[in-house]
């Protein structure tokens, strides 16, 4: 029992500090990155510092591109947060921030409605999402379903489509 004791200190000191280096890198690339200050000399990007490491957000962003003027409702939630339903023009997009939780179980789910089509979907799933639009998930509602662009894409092929109900 002892011995498992051991081992188990052991990967957990391991785990400690695999998680704190992780964090001193994605600090160190981020103070390499441009400034993103605005007048204020506060960050604009969202980001807070928490003992000298970067906290990031990340932005979903939904665009309504359906055909003939029609709108789009949006209501998301998370298990913490309404974040109420929004009327989206037409080629108009609504967007929301939130950072990650520490356990990586963050889930943004979303109800789209349009006189052709209703659903509900994860938009943000950090299991899935976390690598794949870490701080900016686009998502555009065509005809036929809403589409899924991943991080740096040039947003003409989606990653994921979810179709209509």
């Amino acid at each position: 029992m002892e011995l498992f004791e051991k081992k188990s200190m052991s990967l957990i000191s391991l785990l400690l500090l695999i998680m704190v280096s992780s964090c001193a890198i994605e600090a160190e690339v981020r103070a390499n990155l441009p400034s993103t200050k605005n007048d204020n000399n506060e960050n604009s990007s969202g980001d807070e510092k928490i003992g000298g490491v970067f906290v990031y957000k990340t932005t979903v962003q939904i665009f309504n591109n359906l055909d003939n003027k029609n709108q789009l409702t949006v209501h998301c939630k998370s298990a913490d947060d309404d974040l109420g339903a929004h009327v989206v023009a037409n080629n108009q997009d609504y967007e929301f921030k939130f950072r990650i939780n520490f356990a990586g179980t963050t889930l943004y789910f979303c109800g789209l409605t349009w006189i052709g089509g209703t659903g509900s979907y994860d938009i943000f799933r950090a299991s899935r999402d976390s690598f794949r639009c870490a701080s900016k998930c686009v998502w555009r509602a065509h005809n036929d379903g809403i589409y899924g662009f991943k991080e740096g894409s040039n947003q003409t092929t989606a990653d994921i489509i979810y179709k209509w109900s």
